[in-house]
């Protein structure tokens, strides 16, 4: 039997939509903050474990200060989603593909971080 999914629509007041972009901007910096850091046969193995994202990536990362528990540990629960799909992709792929987006990968992290120190000076 298929799994059917309901939904409706929520309309909420104008006044919160910045208070949810700043969330979501937040949740989205954290992930992409994470992710990086994962991204090695370490992380693969710690993501692999079983249980939950939080259990497993707590240990690895601290709440950061001011962010509240609940939005962590979705923080926490995406990106383990993320890295996992991702792998799936990145394993399915060709050798050759792997060694190109590996290059690219490296060059994206490396402009990235040349930025960021140019923004420090």
């Amino acid at each position: 039997m298929k799994e059917q999914i309901l939904s409706y629509e929520l309309i909420l007041p104008q006044r919160i939509y910045p208070h949810l972009d700043r969330l979501f901007s937040v949740f989205k910096n954290q992930v992409n903050l994470y992710i990086p850091k994962l991204w090695n046969e370490e992380g693969f193995k710690l993501l692999s474990q079983k249980g939950s994202a939080v259990g497993i990536l707590k240990k690895e990362f601290p709440t950061p200060i001011g962010l509240p528990s609940r939005v962590f540990r979705n923080v926490l629960e995406l990106t383990r989603q993320t890295q996992t799909q991702t792998l799936k992709i990145y394993s399915a792929l060709p050798s050759p593909f792997k060694t190109i987006t590996d290059k690219t990968r490296k060059t994206h992290l490396n402009a990235k971080n040349h930025h960021i120190k140019e923004q420090k000076l």
